[in-house]
């Protein structure tokens, strides 16, 4: 199996997901629409990594998706909250997150470099994001042990996979390490369409409901 084969493989999983959300659509509510929608927004911008017109764009194209990745999931974990503690987490993140950003990819908007100078904003938004989901997942557990059944707790384990593992650990290594254990990236990516399908399958409107009212 050559690299490229190994790369159309983890992003065809995507598929998995989307596919899930889409038969499963009438029985999602907002939030779990919108990631249905966001997945496949994210697999039309990995596509467009293979249209030749737009790889001098690369850089812009990927500046902006790291940015509404973040500000995505910070969203998607906060959304069922509603103590006073939990909007505060979410306005401070949405501060938080852009300024971070601007450090890290303001070069690229001002044309000044083609990659980011450093990695603040991937690293500070992973933890910010791991945080929220280990939370919200610690909240399910000690309120329900039917987790399985619940589609937010899927939901999140696939966005604990995501983040620790193939976002937050590559922020770390050096440029051509990462460039050798790239293939990494997408297993991981892999299991978390995996875990996110399994949230989509089991959606349902009283265990989503449910899940709601444990916040």
């Amino acid at each position: 199996m050559t690299v490229a084969d190994f790369q159309l493989i983890t992003l065809s999983s995507v598929a998995l997901p989307i596919g899930a959300a889409a038969l499963q659509w009438k029985h999602l509510e907002k939030a779990p629409r919108y990631l249905g929608l966001f997945l496949l927004f994210g697999l039309l911008i990995d596509v467009r990594h293979h249209v030749p017109a737009l790889i001098e764009w690369r850089a812009f194209f990927l500046a902006g998706y790291v940015l509404c990745e973040m500000l995505f999931y910070v969203w998607f974990i906060q959304y069922a909250h509603s103590t006073r503690w939990d909007k505060l987490w979410l306005r401070a993140a949405l501060i938080f997150l852009p300024l971070c950003w601007l450090l890290s990819y303001g070069g690229i908007l001002f044309h000044s470099e083609e990659a980011p100078s450093n990695g603040i904003f991937d690293v500070a938004g992973s933890v910010v994001i791991i945080t929220l989901a280990s939370h919200s997942l610690l909240s399910l557990t000690k309120v329900s042990s039917y987790l399985f059944s619940i589609a937010r707790f899927w939901f999140l384990t696939g966005i604990l996979v995501y983040f620790m593992c193939s976002i937050l650990i590559f922020s770390f290594v050096s440029a051509d390490f990462r460039d050798d254990i790239w293939f990494l990236h997408g297993v991981f990516d892999a299991i978390k369409n995996v875990l996110f399908a399994m949230g989509f399958v089991v959606a349902r409107p009283d265990t989503i409901q449910r899940s709601v009212q444990m916040r």
